[in-house]
């Protein structure tokens, strides 16, 4: 089998040499009939498997269907399993509760929001949980919410899922994440993994989280982000959610999702709260997000 026409024998006989693609099931090859990467047969004319670099989209079987296939790459620590699924995002609560003031954990002490997310990455990071550095925090001053500095799949991010740690599934993807409603309460701190998910501080219901964020991922305005996050004064009032509250505005017929009030709230910023911290995706195809992130990061995004 070749990829295309040569040898004298051909040249005299008129005979074309058999190559992939021209419709006959040749010697070495597992299929040559309708090719494309996204089909059983792939243009290496060989059955589509887990690992081989092309993903099998086209069957009726969704089970069968891959969502992602990076070949040699392919690893659960990465953005593809080894089982070709996309891993989901990871997003837990954080095991400790802040003031307002979070800006002092910036380490440039300039922004409450970059000192959010430095608190998710650090925790991240203690509890071993991979690509810790693209943790962010769901926080909002007046000006950037989730909507302006997470990495939605419509800016070239591959379209993924975000979970719990123990795979509890949040929503399906960004749109989902942002509809007003969610699957499940974020409940599970970062301690899940590091104590096989049993012991204090693991799960944690009806506790409070600084967010200043609808439902939506928009900022809810300047008036109610403890001055930017920067005051810890019980003058000053916050926007926050609960991990245990479902919400009174449940859309008919979704009555097992959560609604609103993980996300929304107000009270006085000298009352410590936690954080809700998600993972970001990456940028192009399954490529790591952290350059984006720091592109971000100097246009003062975060």
């Amino acid at each position: 089998m070749t990829t295309g026409t040569s040898g004298s024998s051909a040249q005299t006989t008129g005979a074309v040499e058999p190559y992939c693609g021209d419709g006959h099931l040749d010697d070495g090859e597992e299929c040559d009939d309708d090719i494309g990467e996204h089909k059983l047969c792939t243009p290496d004319c060989t059955i589509a498997v887990c690992g081989d670099g092309y993903i099998y989209m086209d069957s009726e079987d969704p089970t069968e269907r891959e969502e992602c296939d990076d070949g040699d790459e392919n690893t659960n620590d990465g953005v593809c399993t080894e089982d070709c699924k996309l891993r989901a995002l990871a997003v837990f609560v954080t095991s400790k509760a802040y003031p307002g003031n979070l800006v002092i954990k910036d380490p440039q002490e300039q922004s409450g929001l970059r000192g959010a997310d430095e608190i998710c990455r650090g925790l991240a990071a203690d509890a071993l949980l991979p690509q810790s550095e693209l943790f962010m925090a769901w926080l909002s001053d007046g000006d950037d919410s989730p909507a302006t500095r997470f990495v939605p799949a419509e800016n070239g991010a591959a379209v993924r899922p975000y979970a719990l740690l123990d795979g509890t599934l949040i929503a399906a993807d960004w749109s989902e994440l942002v509809d007003g409603v969610i699957e499940s309460r974020i409940n599970l701190t970062e301690l899940w993994l590091v104590n096989n998910g049993e012991g204090d501080n693991v799960t944690v219901n009806f506790e409070e989280v600084w967010t200043n964020t609808s439902p939506h991922g928009e900022s809810l305005g300047p008036g109610q982000s403890c001055e930017e996050w920067e005051s810890a004064s019980a003058d000053d009032a916050g926007r926050f959610g609960a991990t245990g509250d479902d919400g009174p505005d449940i859309p008919e017929g979704e009555g097992d999702k959560i609604g609103a009030l993980w996300s929304l709230g107000s009270h006085t910023c000298s009352t410590p709260r936690r954080l809700y911290c998600f993972e970001q995706p990456g940028v192009g195809e399954y490529a790591s997000v952290f350059g984006a992130l720091l592109c971000r990061h100097v246009m003062m995004v975060r």
